[in-house]
């Protein structure tokens, strides 16, 4: 009794840019959800500018398109929530 095993089909072609462009839109929905909490939003700095990048890179490639474009106009977002956060901290406190 022999066992035959198949080769596993190779991924499609365009299945790195979709990885890229996944990854970004998780990054863009995490910094968008963090950035409307007040202190915890400072995560936000740092997933925000991860989806933007992740996003061009996912425009660049051939892929999944859409998802890259969403990424970078929710981080854009979540950046904008951030500035104004920092703003109101700013004018309440005075010392940021």
């Amino acid at each position: 009794m022999s066992a035959q095993f198949e080769a596993s089909p190779l991924p499609p072609r365009g299945a790195s840019a979709s990885v890229v462009s996944i990854a970004a839109l998780v990054a863009a929905i995490f910094a968008i959800l963090m950035a409307w909490i007040p202190l915890i939003g400072l995560v936000a700095w740092l997933a925000a500018p991860l989806g933007v990048v992740l996003g061009i890179i996912g425009v660049l490639r051939p892929g999944a398109k859409k998802a890259a474009i969403a990424a970078i106009i929710l981080s854009a977002i979540a950046l904008a929530v951030c500035l104004m956060w920092w703003s109101a901290a700013e004018g309440t406190i005075g010392f940021l």
